[in-house]
Formats: C-alpha cells, sequence, structure tokens
C-alpha cells in the first residue's frame, strides 16, 4: 500500500484492506467514508502524531523562514484550541466536512498543552515504537538524538507561551 493515503483510503473502500492506522486527517476522510475510528492514537500511546522535519543545512541557513513557519503552525494550534467552533466551521468549509466531522478533527488539536512540543517521554516513547522496535535494535544501544526544538522554542518566547520543564 506504502504511505499514500489516496491509495490506502481507496484499498478500504474497495474491501481489499481490512483497518489502517492513520493521521488525524486521514481519519477524519476516512470516517466521512462511513468508517469508524476504533481507537486514537494519543489516547494509547504518548508518541507524537506527526512532527515536522528538515536537514541540519536548512537550519543553519533557513533558520529565520523556519521559525515564521513554526510561529504560524503554534498560532493556528492555539486559535484552535481557543475557538474551537469557529476553527471547526472553516475546517467545515474547506475540507466540505459536516460540523460534527470537522469539531471532531479540531478536537485532536485543542487538548495539547504545548503546541508543536513532544516531552521526553513522548519521544522515548516515539523512539521506541518508530526505531527500535522496527529496526530491533536493543535497549542499551544508543539512538542519535534526532530532534531539535530550538526554534520551537523561540517561537514559545515571542508567543509568550511557557517553556517546558
Amino acid at each position: 500500500m506504502g504511505s499514500n493515503l489516496a491509495n490506502r483510503l481507496g484499498a478500504l473502500v474497495a474491501g481489499a484492506l481490512d483497518a489502517d492506522v492513520m493521521d488525524p486527517a486521514g481519519a477524519a476522510l476516512a470516517e466521512r467514508e462511513g468508517f469508524r475510528i476504533l481507537a486514537d492514537w494519543s489516547h494509547v500511546v504518548p508518541v507524537p502524531l506527526q512532527g515536522v522535519v528538515t536537514t541540519e543545512v536548512l537550519i543553519k541557513d533557513q533558520r529565520p523562514p523556519l521559525r515564521a513557519f513554526l510561529k504560524g503552525v503554534v498560532r493556528g494550534l492555539r486559535l484552535t484550541k481557543e475557538n474551537p467552533q469557529e476553527v471547526a466551521g472553516i475546517a467545515m468549509r474547506g475540507l466540505g466536512l459536516d460540523m460534527d466531522e470537522a469539531t471532531a478533527l479540531c478536537a485532536v488539536f485543542i487538548s495539547w498543552e504545548r503546541p508543536g512540543y513532544a516531552d521526553d517521554n513522548a519521544l522515548a516513547a516515539f523512539y521506541g515504537y518508530e526505531i527500535r522496535r522496527p529496526l530491533g535494535l536493543s535497549e542499551d544501544q544508543p539512538l542519535p538524538t534526532l530532534h531539535d526544538f530550538s526554534i520551537l522554542m523561540e517561537v514559545y518566547d515571542e508567543l509568550k507561551i511557557s517553556e517546558p520543564q
């Protein structure tokens, strides 16, 4: 199937696939097609649902645009948390969802205390489930640090969001 959501959703609709693990947007689309969400992984496994990835070169050479992008993401997530009905209305119109579907999609984001940030426990779970387990790495084998929240912390300072302890 691969990672292409359209292929996976098409396989579900055709009956070639019985179930699938999807991100929040994919789950909303599948629900719209008549499928039911069996579990919200954010309530089961404390791992980040999605992330923004880039290269060290881009972080070094394009820090201001990256910072502006992350600031926009964090502001959007805060807007969703502070005005869920308004944002659900935008999602409803923009994605062609009904109000219940749009509200459910927005609910994924409003539980976040610090938008875009994953604490040590969430990162440890992520590395365990997404790297150690699939690659068969033992617990004592060190993993490289693959995350850099420095730009996000700059955005937090600018938006006056308290930094995680």
